[in-house]
């Protein structure tokens, strides 16, 4: 990396942010598109929001991800696409030509995700389990309902939250059966083994903290929590319950790539090599990925 006064600045806001991956592969898009660009992580205390954005357009930087906790929040402070405001949530910004605009591409990135470990198909037959209503779960939302999802069941342990997700996902996804169920075991686990996929759309995992309910059942489990050794809390219920399990990483990884594609312009990055490399780099063994596998 060459860095000189024509370089471009991208990055990622958030708090925390310190633990993120998305420098480590959005740098090795750039090496690969051989861009004069650097991506780098900016620390955001919740009350300043606001002023990191214009700070953002005065220092000329090009674009940003968001991140944890501001997803909701920026969106009230940006331009936007029709398809994020349906979302709710944003996760790219871009500034050009003395214009702020954001998009949402977590919605892709769980679904090139879903696909990438076959669970891509059939979703318009199963029941689909949500554990989890915060700001991710829309995308999620967003992209089960692309994928021809028609059941989709739904706990969280904040009842008000959940109802919020659950009008929010009945007026924009008319076609769609939502359920809700209490955060209570037995409820939970009846659900999971009645489902063909389970999603966790909390937060529970990050830290290394056990995951509250078995994943009974068959089929896939995915998770939006990314974990160095890709072995989340999560995903150690859901081996011990036989199903197949992804944590997040490769959601991180499609999303962006559609952020870059949308920074940039030109061909997505190839998001299985850069899984790959990834993975060589955390040290984690390769997760099967046959959907991405199959697409070349």
């Amino acid at each position: 990396m060459n860095i000189n006064g024509e370089t471009n600045v991208y990055g990622i806001i958030g708090n925390p942010v310190s633990h993120s991956l998305s420098p480590l592969f959005q740098n090795y898009f750039l090496e690969l598109g051989q861009l004069n660009g650097v991506y780098v992580p900016f620390h955001v205390e919740r009350d300043s929001l606001t002023d990191a954005l214009s700070g953002l357009i005065a220092l000329g930087v090009r674009g940003v991800n968001v991140t944890i906790p501001y997803k909701e929040d920026a969106l009230r402070h940006i331009i936007t696409d029709a398809e994020s405001a349906m979302v709710g949530a944003i996760n790219t910004i871009k500034f050009e030509d003395g214009q702020t605009t954001a998009k949402n591409t977590d919605w892709i990135g769980v679904k090139d995700a879903l696909i990438g470990i076959g669970a891509g198909t059939g979703l318009e037959d199963s029941d689909v389990l949500m554990i989890g209503a915060g700001g991710t779960a829309r995308a999620v939302i967003h992209a089960l309902e692309n994928m021809n999802a028609v059941k989709i069941s739904i706990c969280n342990r904040n009842t008000e939250r959940l109802n919020q997700l659950l009008a929010h996902a009945r007026l924009n996804y008319p076609r769609v059966k939502f359920t809700s169920i209490p955060w209570e075991h037995t409820e939970v686990e009846q659900a999971s083994n009645s489902a063909s996929l389970v999603i966790n759309c909390t937060s529970v995992g990050l830290h290394g903290e056990p995951f509250p309910f078995a994943i009974k059942g068959k089929g896939f489990a995915f998770d939006i929590v990314y974990e160095k050794k890709g072995f989340t809390s999560f995903c150690q219920q859901a081996h011990k319950c036989g199903r197949v399990y992804a944590d997040g990483l490769p959601m991180l990884i499609a999303q962006g790539a559609a952020s870059f594609v949308w920074w940039h312009g030109g061909q997505t990055p190839d998001k299985l090599a850069t899984m790959r490399w990834i993975e060589q780099k955390l040290g984690r063994s390769q997760m099967l990925l046959p959907g991405w596998e199959a697409a070349g």
